[in-house]
């Protein structure tokens, strides 16, 4: 998730393979909707990012294997990174001095940091006597507090993403199985302790689904992005709504590609209810990533931005900047063996061609990037060492190329009947 109403970053989706990608017996649902297509709104990539990052450092060199690491960062510019070790969760904080040692923050595994102003919470998952719930903890200044949940629910429940609105609500979205297959649930609440929620419906039906992303835009309006299986043949891809909380929009198929699998999203919001959407598409020459930005029922064409033939590009994840632009960061090879970059700029007429942000021959993986309200940017990934994998971080200071202009888009309409599902 990204919000422009805070600096923070959403949870590593390679966890998620693991757990989400259970076959989803969703309910029958048609969800029709009119996709409004602007064809040629999206320039394809042209000069490189003019980004320069900095070497990369280390956040946890430790011996067991460090995955999955998720960054915030205060309205002051502290930057807070989690990241689980096995079934455990560490933390680091880096107040501008380097990378404080770890410090084990909860029991539990797929961390996600957000931050409200000055005060971090991670928010993961954590199997406690036979049932896996949500959990959230906050720090207090020199020490974690202990988890309160979140979920509460009698089933499972799997891949939490997080995000702040703009009066400092903590928003908390998941998938689970309590009706017996996956299903999208949310939480809220004003302090971290009271949590109210339960199953997403849209016109009174649960939502079916998993690996759900979550943002919040400036005006409190909540922007969804999914992943369920295409009802004819059984292919993931990635679905859209936005509400309020209570009441949703339809159902919107982005990916729009029901032979292949789509998945993995990350989504960001900015002002005008506009949502950004990227995920893993898994085509015949190599999985890359894709991307499409719009709002219910006007969609742009979705576009591939790693571009990258012949080598998976896998796990996007999106963030916005203060200014309005773009910054998408992935991992590439087969296996990974670097993470590349390309960003937007505010007022540029598209993505810049990707660079390598960092290049690693042992792998590497689990990216996440963070762009806040100020230069710079930053990044985690997890980096195979010589016995296990580890945490590192990288800091970049974007240079905004010169605007181009660009055509003015023509418009085409698309009828998906059903869009889903399932």
């Amino acid at each position: 998730m990204r919000t422009s109403c805070r600096e923070s970053n959403r949870t590593a989706r390679v966890r998620k393979r693991g757990r989400v990608l259970i076959a989803v017996v969703s309910s029958c649902i048609l969800f029709a909707s009119l996709i409004l297509w602007q064809t040629g709104a999206l320039a394809s990539p042209s000069a490189p990012a003019e980004t320069v990052w900095s070497s990369p450092t280390p956040v946890a060199v430790t011996t067991p294997d460090s995955r999955a690491p998720s960054i915030g960062q205060t309205t002051g510019g502290t930057r807070y990174v989690a990241w689980e070790e096995g079934t455990d969760i560490y933390s680091s904080v880096n107040g501008g001095v380097g990378w404080s040692g770890p410090v084990l923050a909860a029991n539990g595994e797929a961390p996600v940091v957000v931050v409200s102003d000055t005060v971090p919470y991670i928010i993961f998952e954590n199997e406690i006597s036979g049932n896996r719930e949500i959990y959230i903890i906050q720090w207090q200044g020199s020490n974690w507090s202990l988890p309160k949940n979140v979920s509460q629910t009698s089933g499972g429940s799997f891949a939490p993403d997080a995000a702040i609105g703009p009066d400092g609500k903590i928003y908390v979205v998941w998938a689970d199985n309590s009706a017996g297959s996956n299903h999208l649930y949310l939480a809220s609440s004003a302090d971290g302790s009271n949590w109210s929620g339960g199953a997403i419906l849209i016109n009174g039906v649960p939502v079916a689904g998993s690996a759900p992303a979550l943002a919040v835009d400036p005006s409190g309006t909540l922007h969804i992005a999914w992943q369920d299986r295409d009802g004819t043949t059984g292919k993931l891809e990635i679905l859209y709504t936005r509400g309020d909380g209570s009441t949703w929009s339809l159902a919107e198929n982005l990916s729009g590609s029901s032979t292949i699998n789509s998945a993995f999203a990350d989504v960001v919001a900015e002002a005008g209810g506009i949502a950004s959407v990227t995920w893993e598409e898994d085509l015949a020459s190599g999985s890359e990533i894709y991307f499409t930005s719009g709002q219910p029922g006007n969609w742009s064409v979705p576009q591939s931005v790693s571009a990258s033939a012949n080598v998976a590009s896998v796990l996007p994840s999106l963030d916005r900047d203060g200014a309005g632009g773009l910054h998408l960061a992935w991992a590439e090879g087969n296996p990974a063996t670097a993470i590349e970059y390309s960003d937007w700029p505010a007022g540029n007429p598209g993505w810049t061609a990707p660079i390598t942000l960092t290049a690693h021959s042992a792998g590497l993986g689990d990216v996440m990037i963070l762009a806040s309200a100020s230069n710079p940017l930053y990044a985690v990934w997890a980096q195979s060492g010589n016995t296990s994998w580890d945490i590192y971080s990288a800091s970049g200071v974007p240079v905004t190329p010169t605007p181009t202009p660009t055509s003015t888009p023509t418009v085409q309409y698309v009828l998906y009947l059903p869009l889903i599902r399932r």
